[in-house]
């Protein structure tokens, strides 16, 4: 614990940032039901289980823990993705939460997770293909690109994609990951608080399987709902 950095949360959560969260949350769950809307999910997406418990439930979804492999998913998952992701809304708040306060997420972030990625892979080679999952405003694929890695990025909002691909002048992907097709591989992909939103999440080891050069890895952040957070809550 004594190398633990503490977090800055005057800078992480500013003045009316839950409000605001809250507000783009309900905005969001009655786009969904105002075109495509939702559909239930009868059992975990990692071992098929129907049996779970309920985490944690509102208004908008319930939160449910599998009670053979403790994986937790939601309930409900919008029909159709394009409902959350491609309107101008979800782009708009994107670079509001984010960009505020890039500088500190790449400094507090984005250098602790390069760090732990050059640990973990030390190999050497005048180039290292890195690809970030739902890599939002591209603030983690900018603090790459500067210790020299060439980034690729996938996002599904083309919008926040665009901007990006701007941003840090590289290839931002926005299809479905279980849809791009390449002729390379990467050394290093990651996927950093993306895989709890997804209804299939074996589409990102399928993926990476797939696309990852020989002995390269795979790098992903998610919730534990086993944490001291968790059982606060």
């Amino acid at each position: 614990m004594t190398n633990y950095k503490w977090l800055n949360y005057d800078i992480l959560r500013p003045k009316k940032f839950y409000k605001n969260i809250n507000a783009n949350i309900v905005s969001t769950y009655n786009n969904i039901r105002e075109n495509k809307g939702f559909i239930k999910n009868n059992h975990c997406p990692i071992c098929l289980s129907k049996n779970s418990k309920e985490i944690f439930s509102d208004s908008l979804n319930t939160l449910l823990k599998c009670v053979n492999c403790e994986v937790g998913y939601l309930k409900y998952f919008a029909r159709d993705i394009n409902d959350i992701y491609n309107n101008k809304a979800y782009f708009k708040k994107s670079k509001k939460n984010y960009l505020k306060n890039e500088n500190y997420r790449k400094s507090r972030f984005a250098k602790e997770r390069l760090k732990l990625i050059k640990k973990i892979y030390s190999k050497k080679s005048k180039k290292q293909f890195l690809l970030d999952i739902g890599c939002g405003t591209g603030w983690f694929l900018n603090e790459a690109k500067k210790i020299g890695y060439e980034i690729f990025g996938q996002e599904l909002s083309k919008d926040l994609a665009d901007f990006s691909s701007k941003k840090n002048s590289c290839k931002i992907f926005t299809d479905d990951i279980s849809k791009i097709n390449l002729n390379f591989k990467f050394d290093i992909i990651t996927c950093f608080d993306v895989i709890e939103h997804l209804k299939k999440p074996e589409s990102v080891f399928s993926f990476a399987i797939k696309n990852l050069k020989k002995n390269g890895i795979l790098v992903i952040f998610t919730p534990n709902l086993n944490s001291l957070c968790f059982n606060y809550l």
